[in-house]
């Protein structure tokens, strides 16, 4: 694993907020954030021996986004989000 990664975990939530705007709405109430955001760093699969960001979202109600993003580009590439009621 390096150190070296060009994306930090802040610049992770910041992907996350720019690509989810509609969808993070049904994560407020009353102007407030009501949720839980995990960030870990999850090891490839299958062999593959490469480090991605894991990025989730879970609401109270059972919202939630979860993305894999690469820490060398910032792109997102996997993404699910469960939401339902967007305001």
């Amino acid at each position: 694993m390096s150190d070296k990664w060009e994306v930090s975990y802040l610049d992770v939530i910041d992907i996350v907020v720019k690509n989810y705007k509609k969808e993070l709405k049904s994560f407020y109430k009353d102007n407030v954030f009501c949720g839980e955001v995990y960030v870990k760093i999850k090891e490839g699969e299958n062999g593959d021996k490469n480090y991605y960001w894991y990025f989730n979202l879970i609401s109270p109600d059972g919202n939630s986004i979860s993305s894999i993003i690469s820490p060398l580009t910032g792109e997102i590439l996997a993404s699910k989000s469960s939401i339902n009621s967007l305001k």
